[in-house]
């Protein structure tokens, strides 16, 4: 098997049937299989997936959970499992544009041995299936700065990875794995930092924000939770691989400024009661970093 697509699902019944048609034409000269799994959706996602299953049986393999997972672990779990020799991600809410998006990537990694990953910029749609903004990132390495200094996720739906990669990625990624958040935002870190990750300039899939997407809300208490997320990620990966240390006290110093400012904004003092905030700015004192505000 050359690739094996991994695409989690839970309540996508107006997306998921999108979804797989963006994978089932695709002009792709090798063999590829859909691995889907359910995560004990509620709605009429499992029906939907039964009925391709049947009609595409050498192409689409679905697994039902019986208890919600979560996407991260449906991905991490069915990608070890997986045949193919290349894995490819789909979000079961987005779509692939570019009807060559398979063969372009993996003719790529089979031309550049050097690469563990491959993904492309991505068109950001509503929920209509709507929307022109496109992400813009340069075609070539991703730098691990433009990661760890940022909050820029890779866009999972675009990701083609050698599976022997993830799999050293997912050897090197315990305690993330543990806690449930080996997600593209660490895969990100990893690669870049790794100088394994490859960026196609064309936008060859689709994004869907949603309303209720943590990481595209305006609700103040997401806002500060996504905050508190990032913070802890890049504190721990930075804390566990070599980088210059006053780099890595500057970048942790300005998560905990805009962990304090989403904090600030949901008027919440929980927030800043939580163990995560309270590490921040003990850090940022020990570090004598720049200039603590009376009140943090």
């Amino acid at each position: 098997m050359d690739v094996s697509i991994i695409i989690p699902a839970y309540n996508v019944e107006p997306y998921i049937a999108a979804a797989i048609e963006s994978v089932l034409t695709q002009r792709f000269s090798g063999e590829y299989e859909m691995v889907i799994v359910d995560d004990a959706s509620t709605d009429s996602t499992p029906r939907i997936l039964a009925s391709y299953q049947q009609r595409y049986p050498d192409r689409i393999r679905s697994s039902v959970r019986e208890s919600n997972m979560g996407a991260n672990r449906n991905r991490y779990d069915f990608s070890l499992s997986a045949e193919g020799r290349y894995l490819a991600f789909l979000d079961a809410d987005d779509i692939w544009l570019a009807k060559d998006k398979l063969q372009r990537q993996y003719d790529f990694l089979e031309s550049h041995p050097e690469v563990g990953a491959v993904c492309s910029n991505a068109r950001l749609i509503d929920q209509q299936g709507r929307g022109e903004k496109r992400s813009e990132g340069a075609e070539g390495l991703v730098p691990f700065e433009e990661m760890i200094l940022g909050h820029a996720d890779i866009y999972c739906s675009s990701l083609m990875c050698r599976k022997d990669v993830y799999e050293r990625m997912a050897e090197d990624s315990g305690w993330y794995i543990a806690n449930g958040c080996f997600n593209d935002t660490l895969w990100a870190f990893w690669l870049s930092y790794h100088h394994l990750l490859y960026r196609m300039e064309d936008s060859l899939s689709a994004y869907r924000v949603l309303e209720n997407s943590a990481c595209h809300s305006t609700d103040a208490g997401k806002m500060a939770s996504l905050a508190k997320r990032y913070f802890k990620q890049k504190a721990c990966f930075l804390f566990t691989h070599e980088y210059p240390l006053e780099e890595k006290l500057d970048i942790l110093s300005r998560e905990y400024d805009k962990l304090f400012s989403e904090a600030s904004f949901a008027g919440e003092m929980k927030v800043r009661n939580t163990k995560t905030f309270k590490m921040g700015k003990r850090m940022k004192e020990w570090m004598g970093i720049g200039h603590l505000n009376k009140g943090k």
